[in-house]
């Protein structure tokens, strides 16, 4: 059986019930939330850090991410649009790591490799993926089998 979107990222991020600092500093919960860019949380986060949440919390929070991070995504490069489910998982799960961001930080800052992903380039961008700093931050387990869904299609 196929592993979905969703699955991935739990594996990928795990699931924590209680607040913590991710590698970079930013208050996380669940499966990967940014509790810092959530207002109603962040200003909850002292109730968050003693009670935590429960696990079907941190899964509707998860769908909701990826039903924003999707939306944002193919707003801001809508070709993505028109991949097939496996590589545009991929993407989403980009988004999802670093966020969308901008031309200095975040997926949008990937210059040299959009470009490539939307042309259908697939070993020219991996090459880029893999001399990323993101490559770096996650680590080649999880970096090499999102590298391996864009090349190959299949995941």
């Amino acid at each position: 059986m196929k592993e979905t979107l969703r699955d991935r990222l739990i594996r990928e991020e795990g699931l924590r019930l209680l607040p913590y600092q991710d590698t970079k500093g930013i208050w996380t919960i669940g499966v990967g939330h940014n509790i810092e860019a959530d207002p109603f949380m962040i200003h909850e986060l002292d109730v968050l850090k003693e009670r935590g949440i429960t696990k079907d919390e941190a899964y509707g929070l998860l769908d909701k991410d990826i039903q924003d991070h999707t939306a944002t995504l193919l707003k801001a490069l809508p070709w993505v649009g028109d991949l097939d489910w496996n590589r545009k998982s991929v993407i989403i799960d980009l988004c999802f790591n670093m966020g969308l961001g901008n031309e200095s930080r975040g997926l949008l800052s990937f210059t040299h490799t959009l470009p490539l992903l939307e042309a259908g380039k697939w070993e020219e961008a991996a090459e880029h993926l893999r001399a990323s700093k993101w490559y770096r931050d996650v680590g080649p387990h999880r970096a090499d089998l999102l590298i391996k869904i864009l090349v190959t299609g299949d995941d």
